[in-house]
């Protein structure tokens, strides 16, 4: 929280100059409409990069269920696996494996009609290769679709039958069971397996919400990529419960560059935010 790289990016009131990093998001850049043959490169690289994925359990222990807390803890890592399997065994899986990742359909960009240049050949050509690229975009959303109907039977089984029976319970169920809507699946999956506790002792949740972030700590020989994805899950678990992590204001007065101020400038609420962040 108080870190130098934090505090850089901290635009606090009354001290001049440093702003919160609006360049943030520029270098990003989007897949555009792109070549069909860019795009099969892309799902290929994609296919070829899931042999790096890492997970320490095989199918058959990728299982989601619900009533403790090593249910939560094992939900990652069963996603992860379920994920590893489907980019090794499905055809075309660049598309349905970054799907599952982000939780939201990927988009597929629909090559753009071209427009004429007033020479016949050239434009005869534009359309042959538009043609082209189009009936591999028609292909590209076929095998997503396919892709992610098996990707829901899949899921599905890998759900206990306590899990499936909470799962029932929910008023989209039905919904999701009709579109095969293994996105909503798996963000239902996770909202039951992290609350579990909501009916008993409802305070005790939010206590071990807070435990278990004050807690982490990056295990030896853990990858960076790994315990970030184990901090994202325990935060969005005790964000479930209300939890607003950060913002504790004994922790905020550990901040260095709030600790700095003079004391009419701490005082500011702009200033206690940037704190908290």
């Amino acid at each position: 929280m108080s870190s130098n790289n934090n505090n850089q990016s901290r635009n606090y009131q009354g001290r001049g100059g440093r702003g919160r990093g609006n360049n943030r998001n520029q270098n990003r850049g989007g897949r555009g409409s792109g070549r069909s043959s860019n795009r099969r490169n892309h799902n290929n690289q994609d296919n070829n990069n899931q042999s790096t994925r890492k997970s320490s359990l095989s199918l058959d222990q990728c299982i989601f269920d619900w009533g403790s807390v090593k249910h939560q803890d094992q939900f990652q890592k069963s996603l992860d696996g379920i994920i590893l399997h489907i980019g090794t065994k499905y055809k075309d899986s660049g598309n349905i494996t970054r799907s599952l990742e982000r939780l939201r359909l990927v988009p597929i960009a629909k090559p753009a009609i071209p427009t004429s240049t007033g020479d016949a050949v050239t434009d005869e050509y534009a359309k042959l290769e538009w043609k082209a690229e189009y009936d591999n975009y028609i292909k590209e959303k076929k095998q997503l679709r396919d892709n992610l109907d098996t990707a829901y039977n899949l899921i599905w089984r890998q759900c206990t039958e306590s899990m499936k029976a909470k799962l029932k319970t929910l008023t989209n169920y039905e919904c999701i069971k009709d579109e095969n809507n293994v996105i909503d699946l798996i963000k239902e999956i996770k909202v039951t397996t992290f609350k579990y506790e909501e009916t008993r002792y409802p305070m005790e949740p939010i206590f071990n919400a807070y435990e278990k972030y004050y807690r982490m700590r990056q295990h030896d020989k853990e990858e960076v990529s790994d315990f970030y994805e184990r901090y994202k899950t325990v935060v969005e678990a005790g964000e479930q419960y209300g939890c607003e992590f950060g913002q504790d204001e004994a922790c905020m007065k550990h901040d260095d560059i709030y600790k700095a101020l003079p004391v009419d400038q701490q005082a500011i609420e702009a200033n206690i935010e940037a704190a908290q962040e």
